[in-house]
Protein backbone atom coordinates (compact mmCIF):
# COMPACT_ATOMS: atom_id res chain seq x y z
CA UNK A 1 0.00 0.00 0.00
CA UNK A 2 1.41 3.38 -1.00
CA UNK A 3 1.74 6.09 1.63
CA UNK A 4 0.26 9.54 1.07
CA UNK A 5 2.94 12.19 0.73
CA UNK A 6 2.26 15.58 2.22
CA UNK A 7 3.00 18.49 -0.10
CA UNK A 8 6.24 20.36 0.44
CA UNK A 9 5.30 23.91 1.30
CA UNK A 10 7.43 26.95 1.93
CA UNK A 11 4.85 29.70 2.30
CA UNK A 12 1.11 29.46 2.84
CA UNK A 13 -1.83 31.83 2.88
CA UNK A 14 -3.81 32.33 6.10
CA UNK A 15 -7.46 31.23 5.69
CA UNK A 16 -8.59 34.12 7.91
CA UNK A 17 -6.74 37.18 6.61
CA UNK A 18 -5.15 35.87 3.36
CA UNK A 19 -1.76 37.03 4.65
CA UNK A 20 1.44 35.18 3.79
CA UNK A 21 2.75 32.92 6.53
CA UNK A 22 5.61 30.47 7.03
CA UNK A 23 4.74 26.78 6.63
CA UNK A 24 6.17 25.84 10.02
CA UNK A 25 4.29 28.54 11.96
CA UNK A 26 1.52 27.39 14.35
CA UNK A 27 -0.26 30.72 13.93
CA UNK A 28 -0.65 33.56 11.45
CA UNK A 29 1.79 36.43 12.16
CA UNK A 30 -0.39 39.24 10.68
CA UNK A 31 -3.67 38.33 12.42
CA UNK A 32 -2.27 36.32 15.40
CA UNK A 33 -4.85 33.51 15.03
CA UNK A 34 -3.82 29.96 15.91
CA UNK A 35 -4.44 27.72 12.91
CA UNK A 36 -6.09 24.36 12.39
CA UNK A 37 -4.36 22.05 9.91
CA UNK A 38 -6.18 19.56 7.66
CA UNK A 39 -5.29 16.01 8.74
CA UNK A 40 -5.35 14.84 5.10
CA UNK A 41 -3.44 17.44 3.09
CA UNK A 42 -1.72 19.44 5.85
CA UNK A 43 -2.94 22.84 4.64
CA UNK A 44 -4.20 25.55 7.06
CA UNK A 45 -7.95 25.98 7.32
CA UNK A 46 -10.56 27.77 9.46
CA UNK A 47 -11.50 25.88 12.64
CA UNK A 48 -15.20 26.11 11.78
CA UNK A 49 -14.88 24.28 8.45
CA UNK A 50 -16.53 20.88 8.11
CA UNK A 51 -14.65 20.24 4.85
CA UNK A 52 -11.12 21.21 3.91
CA UNK A 53 -11.24 24.01 1.31
CA UNK A 54 -8.03 22.64 -0.23
CA UNK A 55 -8.66 18.87 -0.60
CA UNK A 56 -12.34 18.44 0.36
CA UNK A 57 -11.65 16.04 3.23
CA UNK A 58 -14.47 15.69 5.77
CA UNK A 59 -13.41 17.10 9.13
CA UNK A 60 -14.82 15.33 12.17
CA UNK A 61 -15.46 17.61 15.14
CA UNK A 62 -14.70 16.19 18.59
CA UNK A 63 -17.54 16.68 21.04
Amino acid sequence: MAEKKKPVKKELTCPYCSGEMAADSPFCEPCKIKLFWCPECGMPMPRTSKKCPNCGAEIKVKA
